[in-house]
């Protein structure tokens, strides 16, 4: 005779007690030390698992407990959570950036989509909210890791993009010490490019407008670039994402990148829709600095500043000067972190060039590069966690990440860094950027950029010349200038 234990999910409704019952007493005691409501985070627990036996429910309990054990020893910071991002074929957690009134930005790290709330549910991590989150800092390493959601306020765009604008830096204010750091960038949107495709840190060429992540789910890919401010350029980098989802909000915007896709079939015409869509609009750049980089040429320095999207935000003012976002069911009234400063004083302490450097990140990369060669492995092998593991280097996740992408002489973009060669005689090859690999219009003020010649020479004969001129003999009467 088969008899069902009734611990085994026969349908019996199961109680708090009965859970209660079953959890160990260490667990109860480490939770009520921290300050943890058991009861109901176990009772939150049993009416989102109700059609489970006892026995299976308790594990889900103790999951709870023990994540509101670890969020209890958490600092509680408040911000606006403005996306995230991580890289397609890597083992890496996904970094949600957090902009701070203070202009003390964090990356927050996590390997899951959603974080509990003190009641004992759990919700999906927002972006384009403020928050109050729970973070705990690795003084080690210099990292945050998200620990739990205190409240959330979801924020109309006009009120957002507010708020980001009051600590927000232009791109001249950008400095080498923001390298490997996150920044909030205000400028108008110059340009829009193909992104390339990397696999095991090589690039493939220029990829479509939206790329599958490891799940399968199309997200935006592509290279956004700003007006140039003084003189520096910053180019954001929408990549390939693993899990993480960057936070794109502007108008029409996911109709505009999926009809890029769907109706042209390369990736210039595709990003060639986006940019007459896209250019001129005021916008927020979020994410981290990837690259910062001098280029001295013909007496004059530029500095180009790559950015690991992580949010683009449209600067939109709201005439009634309110919020018409919809709040979560966990928003608090306190959750307003980012004020705008009538003073000033947000954007200039954000500005600021005090920002502490994490460290050489030459030293890192020679230090990563001797281990690799010891050991024998090769860059697709390595990790922060691997290194940590068994080296003593010191640095944070993302220093460690861009030493690993230099292994072979390349930035974390994969875009070769300057040689500091001389332009070749040939008018077009004289086009082409050592720094970052791409060939550049030739005409004073305009910032195109392509990976090959057919794309310069296609946005040429769109922008530039009339008629049945020949692109190159344009090129070479520009140059020959």
């Amino acid at each position: 005779m088969n008899v069902e234990s009734p611990m085994s999910g026969s349908g019996n409704a199961v109680t708090a007690e009965e859970v209660q019952a079953q959890v160990d007493d260490d667990v109860l005691s480490q939770a009520e030390e921290a300050g943890v409501d058991v009861d109901g985070v176990i009772e939150e627990t049993v009416a989102q698992r109700s059609d489970y036996g006892a026995a299976t429910v308790k594990r889900f309990a103790v999951s709870a407990l023990n994540k509101q054990i670890e969020a209890a020893s958490a600092e509680t910071v408040k911000g606006l959570l403005c996306g995230s991002r991580d890289r397609h074929g890597k083992n890496w957690p996904r970094r949600h950036a957090l902009i701070k009134s203070d202009g003390e930005h964090i990356e927050a790290s996590t390997w899951d989509g959603s974080l509990p709330t003190p009641d004992g549910s759990e919700i999906d991590i927002p972006a384009g909210a403020a928050v109050e989150i729970g973070l705990e800092h690795d003084a080690e390493y210099d990292s945050y890791e998200a620990k739990q959601i205190h409240s959330v306020n979801q924020l109309s765009r006009a009120d957002l993009s507010d708020r980001l604008t009051s600590v927000a830096k232009k791109p001249s204010d950008l400095r080498s010490g923001d390298e490997y750091s996150i920044v909030a960038v205000h400028g108008e949107i110059a340009f829009v490019n193909p992104q390339t495709v990397f696999e095991d840190g090589e690039p493939q060429g220029d990829g479509p407008v939206m790329l599958e992540d490891e799940r399968g789910q199309p997200k935006p890919h592509f290279e956004v670039v700003l007006d140039e401010d003084g003189d520096t350029r910053v180019r954001g980098h929408a990549e390939q994402q693993r899990y993480a989802t960057p936070h794109f909000d502007l108008e029409d915007f996911d109709r505009l990148v999926r009809d890029a896709h769907s109706d042209f079939d390369t990736p210039d015409n595709q990003a060639g829709f986006l940019n007459d869509a896209l250019r001129g609009r005021e916008v927020v750049l979020v994410g981290n600095v990837n690259s910062y980089d001098k280029n001295r040429s013909q007496g004059q320095t530029k500095k180009y500043v790559d950015v690991a999207v992580a949010g683009l935000i449209e600067v939109e003012r709201d005439d009634q000067g309110g919020d018409t976002g919809v709040s979560e069911a966990h928003e608090s009234p306190d959750a307003d972190p980012v004020q705008k400063a009538d003073d000033g004083d947000g954007a200039d302490s954000a500005g600021s060039d005090d920002k502490s450097e994490t460290g050489s990140i030459e030293e890192v990369a020679g230090d990563v590069a001797q281990y690799a060669s010891l050991v024998g492995m090769s860059k697709s092998d390595l990790s922060p966690e691997v290194l940590r593991e068994n080296t003593e280097i010191d640095a944070p996740d993302s220093v460690l990440e861009a030493a690993i992408d230099r292994l072979d002489g390349d930035t974390e973009s994969g875009e070769p860094r300057d040689s500091g060669g001389s332009d070749p005689d040939d008018p077009i090859e004289a086009c082409f950027n050592d720094e970052n690999g791409m060939y550049e219009c030739p005409q004073e003020g305009c910032l195109f950029s392509a990976s090959g010649q057919a794309g310069l020479f296609g946005h040429v004969t769109g922008d530039h010349v009339a008629g049945d001129q020949n692109p190159e003999e344009w090129i070479e009467s520009v140059v020959g200038n």
